[in-house]
Order: structure tokens, then sequence, then C-alpha cells
């Protein structure tokens, strides 16, 4: 860039005739004649047909809702171990306040999944499909929470590849100002943990963000990278281990 416009300063002073103003020609004088305004109307309404042609073609060639949903579960039922890395931010109009934590998620058949967190630095979790445990050094708790049989964790559930969302969602596409499908899921019943979720696919069925609002109105969004395949983590990463001086908090 900087040879660019030494070139530039060294070749001479610009001519004054290209550079104040513009300048008439043979083809503006045609252009700003009756038939030229004609000649560019047409070509402003061939413009707008096609995008519009384009556009109609875009929304007949998008999934209906169901075929989404389908898709998004194909994609996760044909991975078996993998890794991503995600990022999360959890808005509570309760207390008006915002936490955001990041790091990588790991799921493993069946249903296993071991959460490193960046940040906050040591923050660790797992679910090992009957239990799931935070440590958190911030508060210096452990948070356990039994499943059992018959819970439903359908988010969750569906990185782990086994979930059935038409079941348990209604779900309408909606617009997207990132390009990806979008999918906003409604709880066929009621639910304490969910109101609403919407989910942004890309093509191949990837998820990559997931916004959940509960009753209350309170939010958490998550950011999610694509799945690379990766080894299932070794059964030592699910055995809790109560750090010293934690306090155990069974939900």
């Amino acid at each position: 860039m900087a040879s660019m416009q030494q070139a530039e300063m060294t070749s001479g002073a610009p001519d004054a005739r290209r550079t104040l103003g513009p300048s008439r020609d043979a083809g503006a004088d045609a252009a700003s004649s009756p038939r030229g305004a004609r000649r560019r109307i047409a070509r402003i309404v061939a413009a707008a047909l096609t995008l519009g042609v384009a556009v109609a073609a875009a929304l007949a060639a998008a999934p209906g809702p169901d075929e989404a949903l389908r898709l998004v579960e194909r994609r996760y039922r044909a991975l078996s171990s993998f890794k991503l890395s995600f990022a999360q931010r959890y808005s509570s109009t309760t207390f008006g306040a915002e936490d955001e934590a990041r790091g990588t998620l790991t799921v493993a058949p069946p249903g296993r999944m071991l959460w490193v967190y960046d940040k906050p630095a040591g923050q660790r979790g797992a679910m090992d499909g009957t239990r799931y445990w935070l440590i958190d050094p911030e508060d210096r708790q452990v948070k356990i929470r039994e499943r059992g049989p018959e819970a439903s964790d359908p988010l969750s559930d569906l990185l782990a590849g086994r979930v059935d969302l038409a079941r348990i969602f209604a779900a309408k596409l909606v617009a997207s100002s990132r390009g990806r499908l979008a999918l906003e899921l409604t709880p066929r019943s009621p639910r304490e943990d969910m109101d609403r979720a919407l989910l942004e696919v890309d093509p191949d069925g990837t998820v990559r963000r997931i916004e959940v609002v509960d009753p209350l109105g309170n939010k958490m969004v998550y950011e999610l990278g694509v799945p690379a395949p990766a080894p299932p983590p070794s059964a030592e990463a699910f055995r809790l281990v109560v750090p010293p001086g934690y306090a155990e908090i069974h939900e």
C-alpha cells in the first residue's frame, strides 16, 4: 500500500480535468436523454425481476420445519466421538446481569459429555448419561444433578444424537441474519426450563447457535463450533472427585 501511494505522489500532479468533478461526454448525454432514461428503467426492472426469481427459488428450495429437524438429527446421529468449541452467555431478567463462559465440549456415545472451560478457568463439567456434575472453583462448589430414565434435556440429547425433536417441539422457520437456516422451537408440553428455543443451522444440519429463553424471560445463548472427530474421553474423566473444601450442592 505504501509503495502504491509513493508511486502516485512521485508520478506528477493529477490531471485537474479528471479530479474536479464529473466530465460530460457523448455517453453521458445519451444516458440523460429520454431514450437513455427508459433503458435505465428497463435494466432496473429486469434486475428486480431476476432478484425476485432468485429469492423465490431459494425459499422453495429451503426444507420445511419438520424436514429441517430431521436434517439436524441425522447430522448428529451420524457422528461418533467428537469435540467442538463453545461460548455461552447467560442474561438474567431478574438481576440484569450477564455471565459468559467458553471452552471445549467433547461428546461420546452413549450420551456422555465433557465440558472443559477456558473461562472461568478451572471449571469443568460432565454428564455420564445418568448424572450431571459441575465443578465451580469460583464458588468452591460441586453441583450435582441426577438424571432419571424419564428425564429430558433435549438440546444436550440433540448433540448426543438421541432425541426426537419433532415429538418434543413444534417448529417453524424464521428469518436469520447470518445466512443460516433458523428454527424456532416451542415445547409441545409446558417445561420449567424452557419457553422457546432458536436453532441456527448450517445447510448440512450442523447447529451453530442455540438460544434458549425460559418462562421468566432469562436467556442462554450458545455459539458452537464445527464438530471435529476426537477420541472418546477415558472413564476416569467422568469420575467425580470433590476437591477438598468444596461444598456439594444436589439440585
